[in-house]
């Protein structure tokens, strides 16, 4: 029955039923924060801590990841549903844009490890060498040149110069050694990067 009031004042004891309420008369300023149940939404499937309500009005069940997905944890154990992988182990991560896949033969740690490089020398000296004649390039030596002589008997004389003269040759021209002094150096080269510990797990 239709009740209709007139001035001001407070009603007590009236009590309305559903169908007394016009259509769209309840606006949504007129519901209080958290009034709504979830029995009072008009959906499809069933709620539960394991569904999520979609925009088309459909309770749904939250998709997870495939079983043996492989991801990458900074933890020591792996986390609930998921097994710890211990196929790699003391390993570097490559991005490539290709096939994934694994290689190396050295450990991550070997490799960053402190290393002292190949040696090298500087400020060296040859020493002094005396060459033997077998040592030296073959040559010879002048003994004379060009000697002006003159001669003569009775009113008759002879002048003139000699020929040059030169020793035999000697020198067979062979190879020689020097000794080398002096000291070489080397230093380490700190290799140590800092990182940061992951494991790799698969979806149970």
């Amino acid at each position: 029955m239709p009740v209709t009031i007139s001035g001001s004042g407070a009603i007590t004891g009236l009590v309305i039923g559903t169908t007394d309420l016009a259509d769209a008369a309840v606006t949504t300023p007129k519901i209080a924060d958290t009034a709504v149940t979830v029995a009072k939404i008009s959906a499809t499937g069933t709620p539960s801590s394991g569904t999520y309500l979609r925009g088309d009005g459909a309770w749904a069940a939250i998709a997870g990841f495939p079983t043996s997905t492989a991801m990458l944890f900074v933890q020591t154990a792996a986390p609930t549903g998921w097994t710890k992988s211990t196929t790699h182990d003391n390993k570097a991560l490559r991005v490539v844009s290709g096939s994934a896949s694994s290689g190396g033969t050295t450990a991550f740690t070997t490799v960053f490890a402190n290393q002292t490089p190949t040696i090298t020398t500087s400020g060296l000296s040859a020493g002094a060498t005396t060459l033997t004649t077998a040592q030296m390039p073959s040559h010879t030596h002048l003994i004379g040149s060009n000697q002006a002589f003159s001669s003569g008997c009775g009113n008759n004389y002879f002048t003139g110069t000699s020929g040059s003269i030169n020793s035999g040759a000697t020198g067979g021209g062979g190879s020689h050694t020097h000794s080398i002094s002096g000291s070489a150096t080397s230093s380490a080269i700190t290799l140590n990067v800092q990182y940061v510990d992951v494991i790799i797990a698969t979806k149970d």
